[in-house]
């Protein structure tokens, strides 16, 4: 099975909507476009996938839950690259040149490491399988690019189990 090598997310102001580009060890391109509405079905579903992390999980308070989480992305991002550029021109663009437009997220916690489907209305997505790197670099390039399109929505906040939110942060 191919594994996600690199991700891009670029705004694209004419558009008013963000290109998710993905390569795999594969040799494929897969490309979406996110809107505002979806990027807002999404973070959600990012904040559970980062705070479901047993080592997060496992910590008694809010205050520690945000300081592991500090740490594991931390950890995380220092074995990220993004200092090369994205490999455009792949051989293989499966689901086609034009960027599908996604419209179903759905989070699935599969042990050992929690899936995001990826979908459009109808047709073909992908299921991107989110271990602790590829989940908090998708979380990082997002939330970058949410806030260079200025689009306004609050970035992951922290979650308590019990569902209180804590002071927004943004994870970088």
């Amino acid at each position: 099975m191919a594994r996600i090598k690199q991700v891009q997310i670029t705004f694209v102001p004419v558009e008013d909507r963000l290109l998710l580009r993905l390569n795999t060890t594969a040799r494929e391109e897969f490309r979406f476009w996110i809107t505002r509405r979806y990027a807002r079905l999404l973070w959600p579903l990012l904040e559970r996938a980062l705070a479901a992390d047993p080592v997060v999980a496992a910590q008694t308070g809010p205050a520690e839950r945000r300081t592991v989480l500090s740490f594991r992305q931390q950890q995380a991002l220092s074995k990220a690259d993004f200092t090369h550029p994205f490999e455009a021109g792949h051989s293989r663009l499966p689901l086609g040149e034009q960027p599908v437009l996604l419209a179903r997220a759905q989070l699935r916690n599969s042990a050992p490491t929690p899936v995001l489907a990826l979908h459009p209305e109808q047709g073909a997505g992908i299921d991107l399988a989110l271990d602790s790197e590829l989940l908090h670099s998708f979380a990082r390039l997002l939330g970058e690019t949410m806030q260079r399109a200025q689009w306004e929505l609050v970035p992951i906040p922290v979650m308590d189990p019990d569902g209180e939110q804590s002071p927004t942060r943004t994870l970088n």
